[in-house]
């Protein structure tokens, strides 16, 4: 998994805010210097193409929403629920997503995929034959034998 992440890094565990103005919650994490936002288009439990920005200061001076998964792919059918770090230092990302089934909540299920942050850019790396991660006890690193 290629990334500019590093041990010298500072990645600070996401968290999912709320925000009294729009009545709704986001997702927050800070990776070095850089603060960085994931939320969804606002479709109730639908899902939709899910977005992110990043700031170096959460006072102001956000970018633009940015999507992070292949457009018109509703990130995978799943809305954004976690950002996990994984790894020495957390320096790979796990994307959490949830695919709620409001009819028949026993059928709600997520996705795991990996997450590439790379500078200001985040992505997601779909795996349509399924996902498992696969550290590289020497360096900590995603290996390509998956």
């Amino acid at each position: 998994m290629g990334s500019d992440i590093g041990p010298n890094w500072v990645v600070e565990r996401p968290k999912v805010k709320y925000n009294d103005k729009t009545g709704k919650f986001f997702m927050w994490m800070h990776i070095d210097s850089r603060d960085f936002m994931f939320g969804s288009k606002l479709t109730g439990w639908d899902p939709n193409d899910n977005v992110y920005r990043h700031s170096t200061s959460l006072s102001g001076g956000w970018s633009g929403w940015e999507e992070f998964a292949d457009d018109g792919s509703n990130t995978y059918h799943s809305k954004t629920t976690y950002i996990l770090p994984y790894g020495p230092g957390g320096q790979s990302f796990m994307y959490i997503g949830n695919r709620w089934a409001s009819s028949n909540i026993q059928a709600s299920t997520y996705v795991w995929l990996p997450l590439e942050i790379t500078g200001t850019k985040a992505w997601l790396r779909n795996r349509p034959g399924g996902w498992v991660p696969n550290l590289d006890p020497e360096t900590g690193t995603e290996s390509t034998s998956c």
